[in-house]
């Protein structure tokens, strides 16, 4: 969501930079083919920004602001196409025709800097946001490693505890019984490789009692 925050507002701050290109292509002679362009150009400028979403409350605030933006400058445009069309048919008024084509330039090349101003201050809050998004992942990783490693560290540590404490049993048994204490025995209920080998001695040590008493009488 993130990189298509950023991809979003690149698209629309490049959209606003043609659409003013398109427009100073368009003002001093008046060409159809520059008009469709613009138009072109301006509609799906109107589609992009009504597809784009921000969470952030800047970013909301600077698509809106592109949003109204956009919206005055098309009816300005429109104004300034109906004015020239009136031009034609009424060179008598010329001079008040001029002077109204003078001010709606203005007022479209005032709302083409406002919009890409706009357009500028959403590519820098997407990147921001891009930029968090990171540092957000890469805690988030350096914390699940961490706690893996917690984990892994654990389990080793508890691993060696269940060896060597049953080892070291088995080695105070052979010390025990080798000392000539053959009632000595383990008693343990493990099931793995060591308590196999702990009742196996037990096994070892009740089988050997019998003779070894019988040579002692």
């Amino acid at each position: 969501e993130v990189g298509q925050h950023k991809e979003t507002a690149r698209k629309i701050d490049d959209d606003i930079f043609k659409l003013t290109n398109l427009m100073g292509k368009y003002l001093p002679q008046r060409e159809g083919a520059a008009l469709k362009q613009w138009q072109s150009k301006a509609a799906h400028l109107t589609s992009l920004i009504a597809e784009a979403e921000f969470k952030n409350p800047e970013g909301k605030e600077a698509l809106d602001a592109i949003r109204k933006d956009h919206e005055s400058m098309q009816l300005l445009f429109q104004e300034l196409l109906t004015n020239y069309e009136t031009q034609l048919t009424a060179q008598e008024e010329m001079a008040s025709f001029l002077a109204l084509e003078n001010k709606l330039v203005g007022q479209l090349l005032i709302k083409s800097g406002a919009m890409g101003e706009s357009a500028h201050k959403l590519s820098d809050i997407a990147s921001a946001e891009e930029k968090a998004a990171r540092r957000r992942y890469r805690l988030v990783a350096i914390i699940s490693t961490s706690i893996t490693a917690a984990l892994l560290t654990a389990g080793a540590l508890l691993t060696i505890r269940s060896i060597t404490r049953p080892l070291a049993r088995l080695h105070r048994a052979t010390e025990i019984i080798g000392s000539g204490n053959l009632d000595y025995a383990l008693e343990t209920t493990a099931k793995d490789e060591i308590g196999q080998l702990s009742r196996a001695i037990d096994q070892m040590t009740q089988k050997f009692m019998p003779t070894t008493v019988s040579r002692d009488e």
